[in-house]
């Protein structure tokens, strides 16, 4: 059943990435075509001081944090080994807010240490899936790590890692993102 489930998971954060790598040819795809249709109706050389800037869109993937979070993220296994309640104060004109985040240690298999932040939603949710000693699976493009413990035993519900919202357990997928549920 473990075996499964890993390899369920495996396949989603795989799925995460080559659709992040697909719509990332896509838009150089896209930005080539533009570049060159901009050449030949205007009647300008590749190599043309305004045809050059659209070479600045092509570094655009690179630059923007996401894709290269999805790209140069690895996988880790690791236990959770701290759970830190932080509380801030927010001041925004008049109004005064103090949030409170948590912060959560896990502790990977090669002996460094990771940090997760959350907060709002993301908070209550976490403190019921995550506890001191959990043994965790962190998959590059999901955006939780996968508590690899016997969940069922606290929940009824079954854990997104890719939203990190809790959906009923017979469904197939989830109901808030709409990506395939591992169990």
């Amino acid at each position: 059943m473990k075996k499964r489930t890993e390899e369920a998971a495996v396949q989603m954060g795989n799925n995460a990435l080559i659709s992040s790598i697909i719509k990332t040819v896509l838009y150089w795809l896209l930005v080539v075509i533009l570049w060159l249709g901009y050449c030949h109706l205007w009647q300008r050389p590749l190599t043309h001081p305004s045809a050059i800037a659209f070479t600045i869109p092509l570094v655009v993937p690179f630059v923007w944090p996401k894709i290269h979070e999805k790209w140069a993220e690895k996988n880790w296994k690791g236990t959770v080994v701290q759970m830190k309640d932080v509380e801030e104060l927010r001041i925004s004109g008049r109004t005064r807010r103090l949030l409170t985040h948590l912060h959560i240690t896990f502790r990977t298999e090669e002996g460094s240490e990771k940090i997760v932040f959350l907060e709002g939603q993301e908070y209550k949710i976490a403190t019921n899936y995550y506890h001191m000693g959990d043994e965790v699976w962190k998959l590059k493009c999901l955006k939780f790590p996968i508590n690899l413990t016997d969940e069922a035993k606290r929940t009824e519900d079954i854990f997104c890692p890719n939203c990190g919202r809790f959906t009923n357990a017979d469904k197939k997928k989830c109901h808030w993102c709409r990506k395939p549920l591992l169990k």
